[in-house]
């Protein structure tokens, strides 16, 4: 099982810096220097909430929030030594923490704008760039792919050391060296575009992770403080 919380910051972005003024007593020590040592709010903003959608998952899993200490690979892919597995990943407005019990995660959401993209290109496959090419609508298959890619990559732990355009992440499994991920869709608004990828086969051993979505809403995001 993998739990997805997930938090729209666009109804409360100007509360936020009141809330932190009130709350920041109660904080942990890195948590506070480094919120505060982003130049920019929005990031800061979602910096907070990540943090404290992870303490929410942490206490549906049952386990310590004080004795969650996070740890970083050789990859800078943070983990907590005693699990569960997690990954954040915020743009625009929303915030994302999957956990999970059971296999290594990656998460990615992307909010949707028009850019050139082509500057992207050498980052795909060929089958990819050519789904993308024949597309309706080739920025929503850009983004729908692009998740794809970086959840991939994040629940692999070794992020930009593996080479985007070497995996072709259309399928719904992949192929990372010898670990199997499975890429599930997940549905936010559609202002976005979010995938998780799981590690379902590592050393051998298969499983198959559900989805189950956690919308937070302010008041219960309140009581993490």
């Amino acid at each position: 099982m993998i739990d997805v919380l997930s938090f729209d910051l666009s109804d409360c972005r100007y509360y936020m810096r009141s809330f932190y003024d009130q709350c920041k007593a109660k904080l942990p020590v890195d948590i506070k220097q480094r919120y505060d040592s982003f130049i920019n709010r929005n990031s800061a903003d979602a910096f907070l909430v990540g943090r404290l959608l992870l303490n929410m998952g942490l206490l549906m899993n049952n386990s310590d929030i004080f004795q969650a200490i996070i740890h970083y690979g050789g990859s800078g892919k943070p983990y907590l030594e005693h699990g569960p597995f997690f990954n954040i990943s915020h743009s625009g407005d929303m915030i994302l923490c999957g956990m999970s019990n059971t296999c290594e995660i990656g998460i990615d959401i992307e909010r949707k704008e028009q850019f050139d993209f082509n500057d992207f290109r050498s980052c795909f496959t060929a089958k990819e760039w050519e789904c993308i090419e024949n597309s309706t609508s080739p920025m929503d298959k850009f983004f729908w792919i692009w998740t794809r890619k970086e959840a991939v990559i994040k629940a692999d732990g070794r992020g930009l050391n593996l080479k985007l355009s070497k995996y072709n992440v259309i399928d719904h499994r992949v192929f990372v060296g010898t670990c199997l991920c499975e890429i599930n869709e997940l549905s936010i608004d559609n202002r976005y575009y979010a995938h998780v990828a799981s590690v379902v086969n590592r050393l051998g051993k298969k499983n198959s992770c559900k989805i189950n979505m956690v919308p937070v809403s302010l008041e219960n995001l309140l009581k993490m403080v």
